[in-house]
This record gives C-alpha cells, sequence and structure tokens, in this order.
C-alpha cells in the first residue's frame, strides 16, 4: 500500500512525539528531578555552612563571656536572690523573644544546694565563736536549678543571640549545655526542605537564699 506525502509527514509526526515522550520520560524528567534535588541539597548545606560560620565567628566572643561570667562571679549583686521557678520561666521566655527564639518545651529541674565554691575572706568560725555564714556573698545560702529547653528557630544567628542574652543579664545564669541542628522536612522523591534550626538547650540559674 502505497502512502501519501500527507499521510508520510504524519506518520512521522508521530514517530518523533513517540521518540520525545520516551526520552521526557526516561532521560529528561529523572535528570531535572536529580537537578532540582541536587539544587535544594546545596542550599541546604549552604545554610548548613552559614551556620557553622556563625558559630565559629563567636567562639571567643562566647569563651570572653563565660571568663567575663566567672569574674562576675564574686561580685555581691552577681547573684539572683530569693527568686522561684515562675521567675526563671518569665525570665528566659522574655529573652527568647528578643533573640526571635520559640521554647517549645521547657523542664525545670528541683533546686539543689549548690556546689559554687565563692571566694572572699572570711573569718574563721572557730576563732570568731560565730556560726559559718552560708556560701554565698551575702551570706544566703546558694542553690542551683537546671532548665532544659527544647528551642527553634529560623537559623543559628538566632541560637547565638539567645546565649548573648543570657550572658548579657551579667548575673547568675549560664548556658551549660546545647545542642542545636539544622532541621529538613522531606518532601516528594525525598527531597529535603530546610525548617530552621532546632534543639536542646540547658541552662543553670544560681541564686541566694536568704531569710
Amino acid at each position: 500500500m502505497k502512502l501519501s506525502s500527507r499521510e508520510r509527514f504524519l506518520i512521522g509526526v508521530l514517530f518523533t512525539l513517540i521518540i520525545w515522550a520516551v526520552a521526557l520520560e526516561v532521560f529528561i524528567w529523572p535528570c531535572r528531578a536529580g537537578y532540582q534535588k541536587s539544587r535544594e541539597l546545596m542550599e541546604s548545606r549552604k545554610q548548613e555552612a552559614a551556620g557553622m560560620e556563625f558559630y565559629l565567628s563567636h567562639y571567643d566572643e562566647l569563651e570572653q563571656k563565660l571568663n567575663e561570667w566567672e569574674n562576675l562571679r564574686n561580685k555581691e549583686d552577681f547573684f539572683y536572690r530569693n527568686i522561684d521557678d515562675t521567675f526563671m520561666d518569665r525570665n528566659l521566655q522574655a529573652m527568647a523573644v528578643r533573640a526571635g527564639v520559640s521554647i517549645c518545651r521547657m523542664s525545670i529541674g528541683e533546686a539543689v544546694l549548690a556546689d559554687f565554691p565563692y571566694d572572699t575572706e572570711m573569718d574563721d568560725p572557730e576563732d570568731s565563736g560565730k556560726e559559718a555564714p552560708g556560701n554565698g556573698p551575702a551570706g544566703g545560702t546558694v542553690m542551683e536549678s537546671v532548665i532544659t529547653m527544647e528551642i527553634e528557630c529560623p537559623d543559628a544567628k538566632g541560637v547565638m543571640t539567645f546565649s548573648d542574652e543570657i550572658y548579657r543579664e551579667q548575673k547568675s545564669v549560664l548556658v551549660s549545655f546545647l545542642d542545636v541542628e539544622a532541621v529538613y522536612e522531606s518532601g516528594e522523591g525525598g527531597q529535603g526542605t530546610y525548617q530552621g534550626m532546632k534543639g536542646i538547650m540547658e541552662v543553670r540559674y544560681y541564686y541566694e537564699e536568704i531569710g
């Protein structure tokens, strides 16, 4: 059967469409999906790298703040006095808001006697015949409360700002543990979307019980 030129043209177009459909299905779309996934992974790695650079750039600053904290420890007005769980909760919540950090969950441990040497010159109670004072600068008993928080924020800068807010208090509160990492939400095709930073921060309050 002899085909007309028009029929041959239409058959040629049909074969071309079939070839393109196969190419799209087998080669082009998978490659495009792989490219998109690689692009998203690259963006994720950039976010992680930016976070690490921020941590590293502020490491010396945080170390200096901790040293300042140690130096301030011997001042009489350094210690909080007669505070409770409500005060610590509200104090941390206020600092978190200023830093752009959300506290998802907070656990405040039972206050215990702090193993916290206070450097000051005191008379030997055996020599003076008086009762030994407490271990705090104002003669009270220094207590320790450990607060564990689950926090989240858009980026590493929020975590560092929160830590900075705590040390800016220049009072007897410090960050004792920090484990925060980038979070990704899995999408179609196993593609991960950056969701921000999330993790655990532990803070310790020291305060004097007086009276």
